[in-house]
């Protein structure tokens, strides 16, 4: 699930996806003026046929006629720029800047996982205080309905029910104060991972897996 919960964020993370995006561009810059530094040979055919009933023949090759014709023609071509030797630089440029974002995007997602990892395992270790609070809780009550009833029946110790009322309401305190701290490390993970908007939706549901 924590894995899950990491490669979510990465994926939702607008850091990622803006530098995601511009290694790709990047990349298709370097490849674009690399293809630039080569020159580009083509050929190109035509080929034209005409025939009009009634019409004489033009045999001089001087003599343009539009309705009776029979072309053809092909032709080699050449082009190159005439950057011809400052194009290497260009591609060394391009390169290195291409490999400079390769390494932001590198850093940034170490750092999306890092930030992610540490909010799940936050969450997670609050989650296990708080159910051991309220498993304390739990306890401390059935202790003291136990102490008040013995009091109640007069084989009760004013020492021991006070003890009891104090281990109680400490607990129930700190049991608050537990899930106080969860829904702070939830919001938090809700909003690594890329939507603060989970956090309302754990909160509906009342219940989040983080094992």
């Amino acid at each position: 699930m924590g894995r899950r919960m990491i490669l979510v964020a990465l994926d939702e993370s607008p850091e990622v996806r803006a530098l995601t995006a511009a290694a790709r561009a990047s990349e298709a810059k370097v490849k674009a003026i690399g293809r630039k530094a080569w020159p580009m040979l083509y050929l190109a055919g035509e080929f034209g046929l005409a025939r009009a009933p009634n019409r004489q023949d033009q045999t001089n090759p001087f003599v343009v006629d539009n309705f009776n014709y029979r072309n053809l023609g092909l032709a080699l071509g050449l082009r190159w720029e005439p950057d011809l030797f400052a194009r290497p630089a260009d591609v060394r440029q391009a390169e290195a800047e291409h490999k400079a974002l390769i390494g932001r995007l590198a850093a940034c997602r170490d750092k999306v996982e890092l930030d992610a990892a540490r909010a799940f395992a936050q969450a997670r270790r609050n989650a296990r205080l708080l159910e051991a609070a309220r498993r304390s809780l739990a306890a401390a009550k059935s202790w003291l309905r136990l102490s008040q009833e013995n009091w109640d029946t007069g084989f009760g110790d004013a020492y021991r029910l006070l003890r009891a009322y104090r281990s109680y309401f400490e607990l129930r305190s700190a049991s608050v104060e537990r899930e106080y701290e969860l829904n702070i490390s939830l919001a938090e993970l809700a909003r690594v991972m890329g939507d603060a908007g989970r956090y309302l939706d754990w909160v509906e549901r009342g219940k989040v897996v983080l094992d």
